[in-house]
């Protein structure tokens, strides 16, 4: 997962997890092990046979806590090298993607805003599909975030949220402006709009550039307008 958006937002998907082909093994060395893939090695984000792995840049498999210096995430690999997920490791509690929900009191009030200004959708979607917004954040300039040259947001820094299903489905994205306050609801893919939500209402439309005035409402709420 690395953006909210294919091509443009990226949240909140979490891990790019690239796959392996026929060829490839385990093997290990004096360094430790390493997972061939044809006449070379992975590196990297991995998916294993179920499981999440990272490799160094020399191939290495890792174990213990690894950092995601891009999206400063932290992330748990036991001594086999798979990714914890979904629990407490040294007191620490991690989410179902694995990664460290790093304790903010400031983060704490932005989630809490989005669950109070755009309430209506999220138990809409809570009903539906099970969704539940992410205790998981990111947080820095919103160009990291999405290709703003296609929406035109006011830049600034904020706090990324997902909303995500009981099969960790992600439906969207939330922006919590760190000096605005604004929330903004972020689509899972280029092409549609994002809005602006303040008391369960569409405030503001931004809409792609390159979508010749379509907009879609891809939330689908009556409501909304």
């Amino acid at each position: 997962m690395r953006k909210l958006i294919s091509g443009a937002l990226v949240v909140i998907s979490v891990l790019v997890l690239s796959p392996t082909g026929a060829s490839a093994e385990w093997r290990q060395d004096n360094s430790g092990w390493w997972y061939s893939e044809g006449n070379s090695y992975a590196k990297g984000w991995r998916d294993i046979n179920g499981k999440t792995y990272y490799f160094d840049s020399n191939g290495y498999m890792k174990t213990g806590w690894v950092q995601d210096n891009y999206y400063e995430t932290w992330h748990y690999f036991y001594q086999d090298g798979a990714m914890a997920h979904g629990t407490v490791i040294d007191g620490y509690e991690l989410d179902e993607d694995g990664t460290w929900i790093k304790p903010s009191k400031e983060a704490e009030e932005a989630r809490n805003l989005i669950l109070k200004e755009d309430s209506n959708y999220i138990s809409k979607m809570n009903a539906a599909y099970g969704a539940k917004l992410t205790k998981r954040y990111f947080e820095g300039n919103i160009n990291k975030f999405i290709a703003n040259d296609k929406w035109n947001l006011p830049v600034e820094d904020v706090y990324v949220f997902s909303l995500t299903g009981s099969y960790n489905d992600e439906y969207c994205g939330y922006m919590v402006g760190k000096t605005s306050k604004n929330v903004y609801c972020v689509p899972h893919q280029g092409g549609l709009s994002i809005y602006q939500i303040k008391n369960n209402e569409i405030v503001k439309t931004y809409k792609w550039l390159d979508s010749n005035g379509y907009d879609g409402n891809w939330r689908n709420l009556d409501k909304d307008k």
